[in-house]
């Protein structure tokens, strides 16, 4: 759970962009055709009529192959679901699920971003208009990286916006401050 500050607001929040749940949804359904096609070329070769042993271990192998695609499927939605930057008003939020019980958070102050970067590659990522933005912040070495984003150069202004707001609002808490 993520917690927020009592005037904090959550501006904007990116998840991946749905072609890759897509793609990786499509290699599953070609996954799930194929013992179609393994058990007609079985049946063609009549070696269903010369052993009785053979159906139910089809069947056995075929609820199994299933049984996996199923929790694959599982496997490739919760990643995609549970990648997520949150931007708030003050910080930006990394949450990456790096496996079904294991998951990264990070977070870094809008404040200490000192680079944001957009890279697109291909025609099909300037078609949907997806592409991967990177964060460098102040930190040594430490980089936000966020693949396959809908809108990168979206997600990049409205992350510079917000840190103009906020580096503005604290120069001028600063100009008040200080009287010379």
């Amino acid at each position: 759970m993520i917690r927020l500050d009592p005037d904090e607001k959550i501006v904007l929040e990116v998840r991946r962009h749905w072609y890759v749940l897509f793609s990786q949804v499509v290699v599953l359904v070609i996954a799930a055709a194929l013992p179609i096609f393994v058990i007609e070329a079985i049946a063609t070769l009549g070696i269903y009529e010369t052993s009785r042993a053979i159906l139910p271990l089809t069947i056995y192998l075929l609820a199994a192959w299933y049984l996996i695609l199923w929790v694959a499927f599982f496997v490739v939605w919760t990643n995609y679901h549970f990648d997520l930057w949150i931007l708030t008003d003050r910080r930006l939020i990394s949450i990456e699920q790096a496996s079904l019980f294991s998951r990264n958070v990070a977070e870094c102050r809008l404040s200490s971003i000192e680079d944001i970067s957009v890279m697109t590659k291909g025609i099909l990522a300037t078609l949907l208009d997806l592409g991967d933005i990177h964060i460098q912040t102040a930190g040594e070495g430490h980089e936000f990286v966020l693949t396959m984003a809908p809108f990168p150069v979206k997600v990049k202004d409205a992350i510079s916006l917000f840190q103009n707001r906020l580096l503005g609002a604290s120069a001028t808490i600063q100009e008040t401050r200080d009287p010379s």
